[in-house]
C-alpha cells in the first residue's frame, strides 16, 4: 500500500472509532444512587439503567424496614450495561434467635454479655427471692416466661430475673413437726420416752432408761 494509500486510510477510519469498539465504551452506564431507597424502588431504578442486581441483607433497627443501606459498585460508577450490582437490604423482619439452653445457669453478668452478643439490644433485670445470689432465676420475653431453647425476635424485651440470696437454706427434715410430735406421743405412750420435771420446773423428753 502507498503512503497516500495509508494516508487516505486514516482519514477514513480515525484511530479513536477502533478503540471504541474494542473497549466498548458505547455500552457503559452510570450506576444509580439507590441508598437509603425501598427495595422496590431501588430495583425499578437499577432496570431503567439497564443494570441487574443481587440482594443481601442485614438487620439493624435504627433502620426503616426494607431501604437499601448499601450498594456496590458506589453511586456513580461507570459500569457495562447488565452489570450486577450488589444491593445490602435492612431485613423487613427481626431475625430470630435463640435464647442458651444454659441461660439459668449463669450469673446475671455473664447472661446479659451472652443475650447482647447474640444481638438483643432491649435487656432489662429485675430482682427475685432466692438461695444463690447473683444467678439468673428466670426470663420473660416480652411478658411471657419462657426457658432455654426458645427462639426471639432480636427486638423483643427481655427481662432477667436474678436471685438475691435472700432465701435462708433450711436443712432437710424427714420428719415434719407433726409427724414427730405424734411419734414421741406413741414413744411415752409405750413407755420407750418419758417427760421429766426438773428443779426449776423445765420439762423434757428422755429415754426412760436414763432414769
Amino acid at each position: 500500500m502507498s503512503n497516500n494509500a495509508i494516508t487516505n486510510f486514516k482519514d477514513k477510519h480515525p484511530v479513536h472509532i477502533s478503540l471504541d469498539i474494542f473497549t466498548d465504551h458505547g455500552n457503559q452506564t452510570q450506576v444509580p444512587d439507590v441508598r437509603w431507597k425501598l427495595v422496590d424502588q431501588a430495583i425499578e431504578m437499577l432496570d431503567d439503567a439497564g443494570l441487574s442486581y443481587t440482594i443481601d441483607s442485614i438487620y439493624n433497627e435504627d433502620y426503616a424496614p426494607g431501604v437499601v443501606t448499601d450498594q456496590t459498585p458506589a453511586p456513580g460508577s461507570s459500569v457495562k450495561t447488565a452489570r450486577s450490582i450488589l444491593l445490602t437490604i435492612n431485613c423487613l423482619f427481626p431475625p430470630q434467635v435463640e435464647i442458651p439452653k444454659d441461660i439459668t445457669e449463669m450469673a446475671g453478668t455473664d447472661g446479659i454479655t451472652t443475650l447482647k452478643t447474640l444481638g438483643f439490644r432491649h435487656i432489662t433485670t429485675d430482682t427475685v427471692p432466692s438461695e444463690m445470689q447473683g444467678l439468673i432465676m428466670g426470663v420473660k420475653v416480652n411478658g411471657r416466661s419462657v426457658v432455654g431453647g426458645t427462639k426471639a425476635a432480636l427486638n423483643s424485651k427481655i427481662v432477667i430475673s436474678i436471685g438475691d440470696g435472700s432465701v435462708e437454706v433450711i436443712e432437710f427434715d424427714p420428719l415434719g413437726y407433726a409427724e414427730r410430735d405424734s411419734l414421741i406421743q406413741e414413744k411415752i405412750k409405750s413407755g420407750e420416752l418419758q417427760i421429766v420435771t426438773d428443779s426449776m420446773g423445765n420439762k423434757s423428753i428422755i429415754p426412760r432408761t436414763q432414769r
